[in-house]
């Protein structure tokens, strides 16, 4: 496929970071790699328009990561978000790690009548770092 002058190339639009502290349960020997739960204790977020925290009991999330013979990890992800106003908004996403880099294609689920509805109609990807004790990624949409 060529490139004309009529066609754009899209640009990106920070939505939020994200900081997930998470405490890691190991399931080794499946056929397909290992597999870890990843829970979030703790966190923050912060954005162009949500911001808020995770406490891991009420506003939690779950990464269920399989680990491949090649090293890489396959990322399946849940998790709530409650913004500084109280509205409660589901983040679901698949991805890959690997090299400690992370990168996702995160959907968002807000209330439709919150604030925060127009992040139901996003097309995002985020990139990230696996840290000590948790990763943080940054969230962008389509611009």
């Amino acid at each position: 496929m060529s490139h004309t002058s009529t066609e754009s190339i899209p640009s990106l639009r920070h939505v939020l970071s994200v900081d997930f502290d998470t405490e890691r349960t190991a399931s080794p020997g499946h056929p397909e790699g290992n597999r870890y739960l990843l829970t979030a204790t703790g966190g923050r977020f912060r954005g162009e328009g949500p911001d808020g925290f995770f406490d891991g009991v009420v506003n939690s999330a779950s990464d269920w990561v399989t680990q491949h013979p090649d090293g890489s990890m396959s990322l399946d992800v849940r998790a709530q978000l409650q913004t500084s106003d109280g509205t409660v908004i589901l983040m679901t996403y698949d991805g890959v790690s690997a090299d400690g880099q992370v990168h996702t294609a995160p959907r968002f689920s807000a209330p439709s009548e919150s604030a925060f509805a127009w992040m139901n109609r996003l097309v995002c990807i985020s990139v990230g770092t696996v840290r000590n004790g948790g990763v943080s990624y940054t969230v962008y949409t389509l611009a």
